[in-house]
């Protein structure tokens, strides 16, 4: 099955044999997950039918923020991905549920959680957009991040990203950018930037730079999301704030905890920035992936305590 994709000698081609299948974990817009051990570790299974999703995410390669694909499996004529298992879930349901129970540890510590938890984020998005040929994730959100051990992050769910050409001398930028967001609002509205609601397809200055920004946009709703814990504004709020103003479409500032110790508010201050520089309406205005990894690494940097 991996020489049919064209991706023989990047994953393993795995039978049933080779796995003790588990407990359901749930089923994403794809298909369902299923828990099973391979090779003597614990991984996921999902079962699938886009081609499309396996393709890109074996593409998107190996990287710790990445949510590793391991192999892939035809069974009686479905398509299976065997991949890295994250034991704690979803970072959707770390910020609405299981960080706000009693005794949860570390609780929602700036330096000790936030900054580590918004740096996997950040390296692995860089991951996929540095790829010879750039990976736009076009769905990035809590639900599609999600937590191995020690909360490191992993970016997960591949079905919606496509590749942009890195080079425009090779392809028609107006062409890329029209197959990449002509079908419409992709993702999760509440996290789609402003030009991929506008469906824009008839700009033919687009560079793969800029289209990247796109998930600039969705980091910079995530990261807001990670400060506030608390949702953005949901699906038709977000739609008709686009209809009847696009210049609307603002997220409320962060409220900082004044309780914090200086070095929290520091942190917690200048992630706020990132989030306002992150979801400009203007692509050209917001951080590349690369740039929003140097922030967060000087933050890192500039304080011992931090």
């Amino acid at each position: 099955i991996t020489e049919q994709l064209g991706v023989a000698g990047r994953v393993d081609n795995v039978d049933l044999d080779d796995l003790q299948m588990g407990k359901f974990l749930g089923a994403g817009a794809e298909g369902a997950v299923f828990a099973a051990w391979y090779n003597e570790s614990p991984v996921a299974v999902k079962k699938t039918t886009s081609v499309h999703e396996v393709h890109m995410h074996v593409l998107a390669g190996s990287h710790d923020n990445i949510v590793s694909a391991r192999g892939l499996m035809l069974h009686e004529g479905e398509l299976h991905v065997v991949m890295e298992y994250c034991p704690r879930g979803t970072l959707d349901t770390m910020i609405h549920h299981t960080m706000h129970k009693k005794g949860s540890g570390l609780g929602w510590d700036p330096i000790k959680v936030v900054l580590p938890m918004v740096r996997n984020i950040a390296r692995g998005l860089l991951h996929l957009h540095k790829r010879s040929r750039p990976i736009l994730h076009r769905d990035l959100k809590p639900g599609n991040i999600f937590v191995s051990h020690g909360l490191v992050m992993k970016i997960g769910d591949f079905g919606m990203s496509r590749q942009v050409d890195g080079n425009r001398q090779s392809s028609n930028p107006e062409r890329v950018f029209r197959r990449t967001f002509s079908t419409g609002v992709v993702g999760t509205s509440t996290y789609s930037a402003p030009e991929v609601l506008a469906a824009s397809n008839d700009d033919d200055e687009v560079d793969p730079q800029t289209m990247l920004k796109a998930d600039v946009y969705s980091f910079g709703v995530t990261l807001w999301e990670i400060l506030m814990r608390k949702r953005p504004m949901d699906h038709f709020e977000v739609q008709m704030a686009w209809m009847m103003n696009p210049e609307s479409m603002r997220l409320p500032p962060v409220k900082i905890d004044s309780g914090l110790s200086p070095a929290g508010v520091k942190v917690m201050t200048t992630l706020a920035a990132l989030v306002i520089d992150c979801t400009q309406h203007e692509p050209a205005l917001r951080p590349t992936a690369k740039e929003i990894v140097s922030r967060i690494r000087f933050l890192n940097s500039t304080d011992n305590n931090v």
